[in-house]
């Protein structure tokens, strides 16, 4: 069987479930490639091709046009390529409206392969936008996505989003996203044995009760909504708690004067390395992700292989799949403002007892559902099912 992924650019948190993926591919005689349709994007500094390339890895040939805020790739070669590769499955990510997706549909009948969109978008997305382009997405995404043979989806909310656009015979698989699993959580277990020496490096003291956000400070990140949002915390609370955010972006300087202006204790540590980003899970005693709009973020992942409570917002994808309520988190929703605070002030006087239960259970959920190496053989048995039954 030839297993082929077409993706718009390849990005560091997808590389290790490729490199799974392939391992796995191999041991089963499966030929797999992935498909980049851009070597770099000016606005992902640092993604580079050439620094991320794999021997499972074809660099197709580009022309990229920003419209508006979207980057369209055209690469005039894919055809050759699929030609050259016979793919019996084709796997497409990222954007449903890139060119060369709706080439791939275009050429499934004519090349004799079956097309699946992996497909991370929800309903509960916020996106500001006007009436005619609302109008004009649904019919878009209709006559797209009702193309395609099935669908890798990757949680409650992604069905959903899919179930309502996707053809009657298309069929379904739930593929959660992965992470280095085995680093995220071999380190945080050693690195939590000496949790008092990193409050001390980044100076924060052991008597806060740190929420951690690894987020980029832009408005979909909803952080400046989440700090105005608990502007009404007693003040005993806010005395006991510090928000810790790694990551940079255009608000920056507005999150510094909110937080100011609330009294509320933020620590804004800039861009920082996955090494940092482990310790600070390793010292925090909580992890904090606020977006108005996420499809299914990593850093939820990651904070539970790191074995933290969650405490995210209803628009996190993922919400359904790492959050138990009460028991190794909370989600709150922005409409009801009163579940932030109540949130918050039951995390802050929550016992040692709860805390020792929400960690194991948030590990549990890790190991149960987004264990890597299972996720992609699990895959790989769907496939070869689907190829021989052809």
């Amino acid at each position: 069987m030839n297993l082929v992924f077409l993706t718009n650019i390849l990005t560091p948190y997808r590389l290790s479930f490729f490199d799974q993926l392939y391992k796995n591919c191999e041991k089963n005689g499966i030929n797999f490639y992935v498909l980049v349709m851009v070597g770099e994007k000016s606005d992902r500094p640092g993604w580079e091709y050439k620094k991320f390339r794999r021997k499972y890895t074809v660099l197709l040939e580009n022309k990229t046009i920003l419209v508006g805020k979207i980057y369209f790739h055209f690469n005039k070669n894919l055809s050759e390529i699929l030609l050259k590769l016979s793919p019996d499955i084709v796997v497409c990510s990222g954007s449903y409206l890139q060119p060369s997706v709706i080439k791939t549909l275009k050429f499934k009948n004519k090349f004799n392969y079956r097309v699946y969109f992996w497909s991370e978008s929800h309903l509960l997305e916020k996106r500001n936008y006007n009436k005619i382009i609302l109008k004009l997405r649904e019919i878009i995404r209709i006559n797209i996505l009702q193309k395609f043979d099935g669908f890798l989806y990757a949680g409650k909310y992604s069905k959903e989003f899919i179930d309502v656009y996707k053809s009657k015979k298309a069929r379904l698989f739930l593929l959660y996203n992965s992470i280095e699993d085995d680093i995220f959580y071999s380190k945080n277990q050693l690195l939590r044995q000496n949790r008092n020496d990193l409050r001390k490096k980044y100076d924060i003291s052991n008597e806060k009760y740190m929420f951690f956000s690894p987020i980029r400070l832009e408005v979909v990140k909803g952080f400046d909504v989440f700090l105005k949002g608990i502007r009404s915390l007693d003040n005993e609370i806010k005395e006991k708690i510090i928000f810790v955010v790694a990551g940079n972006g255009s608000l920056r300087d507005k999150l510094v004067m909110i937080a100011k202006k609330s009294n509320i204790d933020v620590r804004f540590l800039g861009q920082c390395n996955q090494d940092s980003i482990i310790e600070l899970y390793a010292m925090s005693d909580c992890f904090l992700l606020p977006s108005i709009s996420d499809s299914n973020p990593l850093t939820v992942v990651e904070a539970l292989w790191s074995g933290l409570p969650i405490l995210i917002s209803k628009h996190v994808g993922n919400g359904p799949e790492t959050v138990e309520e009460g028991i190794n988190g909370y989600v709150f929703d922005y409409e009801y403002p009163d579940t932030i605070i109540d949130s918050i002030t039951k995390l802050v006087n929550s016992s040692s007892i709860w805390n020792d239960v929400a960690r194991l259970k948030s590990i549990e959920i890790a190991q149960e559902k987004y264990n890597k190496n299972n996720i992609c053989n699990d895959l790989i048995a769907y496939f070869m099912e689907i190829f021989n039954n052809v």
